[in-house]
């Protein structure tokens, strides 16, 4: 679980992140949900760098652009 969300199965990897499938536990919404792990960010600065990007992107409405509808963290991960 996190935050409001439940998780689920892994739907794809790549080098810095996990997508997995989640759902709100209030309205059953389903999302998919990219962890990122800080330890496997190259660098500080590429943590600045998904972070604005993740800023810009909440702003963004477009159909070939995916919707960020929450932004978690922890000590370890970004969760989008």
């Amino acid at each position: 679980k996190v935050g409001k969300f439940i998780v689920g199965e892994k739907l794809g990897e790549g080098s810095y992140s996990i997508v997995k499938r989640c759902m709100h536990e209030e309205t059953k919404q389903q999302y998919a949900l990219k962890v990122v792990s800080k330890d496997r960010l190259p660098t500080a600065n590429l943590e600045k760098q998904v972070r604005k990007e993740v800023k810009i992107m909440q702003y963004l409405r477009h159909p070939n652009v995916v919707t960020v509808h929450d932004v978690l963290m922890s000590e370890r991960n970004m969760y989008i």
